[in-house]
């Protein structure tokens, strides 16, 4: 199988985006998407995003999780969808149409990428900490003294 594929990182996070505008190739299964994103067997990388046309937008995107399943939007990830499609268009605002709709990237002259996300219409409120969707969920705790926190360790307990 041939695929042509671009791979852009922000912030530490790095991303395997496919053009179906200009890519002949179909949409790839969830286990092919898992192989692609295997730092071992595959390219490598902390998601997968599918760029394609839009009729109200200037593109839409579909973003997959290292594990090949359907996800939420991702910070990291939706700019560097923008700052692709962006840099193509030649244009410093584009609009875009993700699973929970509309959304607006912003490219400037220092090649800052940035993101218009939904705002944060529900959240709850546990003895220690903040949960809440941003378009991919979230886990916030206050914290004295962060720097004697093993936070990777610490983040793994939250997510696993």
């Amino acid at each position: 199988m041939y695929l042509d594929f671009l791979k852009y990182q922000a912030t530490g996070n790095d991303f395997i985006i496919v053009d179906y505008r200009y890519n002949n190739s179909r949409h790839l299964s969830t286990s092919k998407i898992k192989t692609l994103c295997d730092r071992n067997l595959g390219i490598g990388s902390d998601g997968f995003i599918e760029i394609y046309d839009s009729n109200n937008f200037d593109f839409k995107m579909i973003y997959y999780n290292s594990d090949g399943k359907k996800s939420s939007l991702c910070g990291n990830g939706t700019r560097c969808a923008v700052k692709y499609v962006g840099s193509i268009l030649r244009k410093e605002k584009v609009s875009f149409e993700a699973f929970d709709g509309k959304h607006i990237g912003f490219l400037n002259k220092k090649n800052n990428i940035s993101i218009e996300m939904s705002d944060v219409k529900d959240f709850e409120v546990f003895e220690n900490y903040l949960f809440f969707e941003t378009g991919s969920p979230h886990y916030v705790k206050i914290m004295d003294n962060i720097d004697k926190i093993n936070v990777y360790e610490q983040g793994s307990k939250i997510r696993n």
